[in-house]
C-alpha cells in the first residue's frame, strides 16, 4: 500500500476530511501510520496534527460561544489529569515496543470511535 501514490493520497485525504469534519482519527492514525517508518514519526505527525486541529477549534469555539467560564474552571479542574496521562504516556513509550506504541494508538482511537457512536446513537 505504501507504494501505491493514489491510494495513499485517497486513503490521506479521506483521513484528513475524516478527522476535520467528525473529529474522528483513526483513518488518519493508519494512514500516519502506513507512512512513518519510526515510532518517533509517527508521534510528531500526530501531535502536530492535533495541535493544528486543536488551536482551530479553540478560536472557532470561542468565536462560536461554546467556550465559556464554566468550561474553563472544568478545563482547569482536569489539567493536572491531563499532565499525568501526557508523562504516563511519554515514559511508557519509553519502554514499550514502537509497534506496540503504534497499535496501542490505533486501538484507543477505535474504542473512543466506538464510543462515540454509541453515546450519539
Amino acid at each position: 500500500m505504501k507504494d501505491n501514490k493514489y491510494l495513499m493520497a485517497i486513503v490521506g485525504i479521506l483521513a484528513g476530511l475524516m478527522c476535520g469534519l467528525f473529529g474522528v482519527g483513526i483513518l488518519l492514525a493508519a494512514y500516519v501510520s502506513r507512512v512513518t517508518d519510526t515510532t518517533d514519526e509517527f508521534k510528531a505527525n500526530m501531535s502536530l496534527v492535533f495541535i493544528v486541529e486543536n488551536i482551530f477549534r479553540i478560536i472557532s469555539y470561542s468565536l462560536v460561544g461554546i467556550i465559556t467560564l464554566e468550561s474553563l474552571k472544568m478545563t482547569a479542574c482536569l489539567f493536572p489529569f491531563m499532565l499525568v496521562g501526557l508523562f504516563s504516556g511519554i515514559y511508557s513509550s519509553r519502554i514499550l515496543d514502537d509497534k506496540l506504541v503504534k497499535k496501542i494508538v490505533i486501538l484507543l482511537l477505535i474504542i473512543s470511535v466506538i464510543v462515540l457512536v454509541i453515546k450519539n446513537i
